[in-house]
């Protein structure tokens, strides 16, 4: 569930209809947002799960209540890994004024954006979750 729990009216509804579908030990993977990161602090209302169609937004606190009410053992709760390239980096950061102009040395280098490197990178508030059907 990438990105998906976010948009739903009633997410107990759909988790429960999802353990309904597992086979006894299946796995549920999610990925979402936490509110109550520093990033989503820092940035309030700018913050990107903000922005757009999500209807509900999570902590780490609350989406691991929502799974262990509905018979999901936690597995894995960490923060979310993204491979990005030096375009894609430069893309995303553009948006925040700050940042831009603390990387702005980095971002800016010909040879960085036109570079092939890709690496990876963790942002607080992009919660990932593993847990099992018990």
């Amino acid at each position: 569930m990438w990105g998906v729990i976010e948009h739903f009216e009633n997410p107990a509804i759909a988790i429960s209809a999802i353990y309904k579908l597992l086979n006894k030990e299946g796995i549920v993977c999610l990925y979402t947002s936490d509110i109550s990161s520093i990033v989503a602090k820092i940035l309030g209302k700018r913050w990107w799960f903000i922005q757009g169609q999500h209807i509900q937004l999570f902590t780490k606190k609350s989406i691991n209540k929502l799974m262990t009410d509905n018979g999901f053992e936690i597995l894995y709760n960490g923060i979310h890994p993204y491979v990005v390239t030096s375009k894609s980096l430069h893309n995303f950061v553009k948006r925040y004024t700050l940042v831009t102009k603390i990387l702005s040395p980095l971002l800016n280098n010909k040879k960085f954006l036109n570079s092939s490197l890709s690496f990876s990178i963790k942002i607080p508030g992009e919660f990932y979750g593993i847990y099992k059907k018990i």
